[in-house]
C-alpha cells in the first residue's frame, strides 16, 4: 500500500556538515505572524527557549517590522537586506553547533548578536544546519 502512494523519506544530513543554509534567505522570504510583525524566518518569529545539543538557548523575536505601519519594501531593503547578504555568504555566519567553545561562550546562550557581531545569531538555527525541516 505504501509503495502505491510513492511516500518520500528523506532524514537530515549528520550533525556538523559545512554544507548550511538559511531557507528563508535561499528563498529570499519572510515571515509574518498573525498580528501583523514581519520577522525574517519562522525559528525567529517569538521569543521561546530551545535546546540543541545540550545547549540551552534563549531565542528573542526578531522584528523587523509590522504591517500596516512599515512597507514590506522598506523592511526588505533595510533591516532584511543586511541580513540576507551575510547569510548568503556562509562563511560570515560562525556555526555554534561546530565550535568546541559553545558550551563555555556567552554568545551562544541567545540569538542576539554572534560572536563575529552579526546580528542576529544564525548559527544555532536547526533549520540553518537542516537539523530538522523548515515548513518553507
Amino acid at each position: 500500500m505504501l509503495k502505491e502512494l510513492g511516500p518520500s523519506i528523506s532524514k537530515p544530513p549528520k550533525p556538523f556538515t559545512p554544507d548550511v543554509k538559511c531557507p528563508f534567505a535561499s528563498n529570499r522570504a519572510l515571515f509574518i505572524r498573525s498580528d501583523g510583525a514581519i520577522t525574517p524566518c519562522i525559528h525567529y518569529a517569538y521569543s521561546w527557549t530551545t535546546t540543541v545539543f545540550g545547549l540551552r538557548r534563549s531565542i528573542k523575536a526578531v522584528i523587523l517590522g509590522h504591517i500596516g505601519r512599515d512597507r514590506i519594501i522598506d523592511v526588505w531593503r533595510t533591516r532584511y537586506a543586511k541580513m540576507l547578504y551575510r547569510l548568503s555568504l556562509r562563511k560570515a555566519i560562525p556555526s555554534c553547533l561546530t565550535c568546541t567553545l559553545a558550551e563555555y561562550c556567552m554568545k551562544t546562550r541567545s540569538n542576539e548578536a554572534d560572536c563575529l557581531g552579526g546580528q542576529p545569531n544564525c548559527g544555532h538555527c536547526p533549520f540553518y544546519h537542516r537539523l530538522t525541516f523548515c515548513p518553507l
